[in-house]
């Protein structure tokens, strides 16, 4: 159940690709460099768990911005943990599994 969980969850975050968070963001009004910090972010929050993405931010914007310093922020907390959340489910998952192996 957690492992269909997880494939629908992930299915999901990449056809909702069709339109970024920075798009989806702006269009619901925030800031351009919020949503662009954010966006950064998440790149950035995904990598640090170990998931897809890379490692980005825009050092000078982060330091005069406080829309992208916010978004960036917000981003990479909320992406990190979302991916760190994926992760644990397919542990658990895969540890159940191998427990019902055993017992068989």
């Amino acid at each position: 159940m957690i492992k269909k969980f997880t494939y629908l969850t992930s299915a999901l975050f990449l056809l909702s690709g069709c339109v970024s968070d920075k798009e989806r963001m702006i269009k619901e009004g925030y800031p351009k460099l919020y949503a662009q910090g954010y966006e950064d972010g998440c790149y950035t929050g995904r990598s640090m768990a170990g998931g897809f993405g890379n490692m980005e931010k825009k050092v000078r914007l982060y330091e005069s911005d406080k829309d992208y310093f916010h978004g960036w922020n917000d981003g990479r907390d909320m992406c990190y943990q979302t991916q760190k959340s994926l992760q644990e489910a397919d542990l658990q998952y895969a540890l159940k599994k191998s427990l019902e192996k055993k017992k068989k």
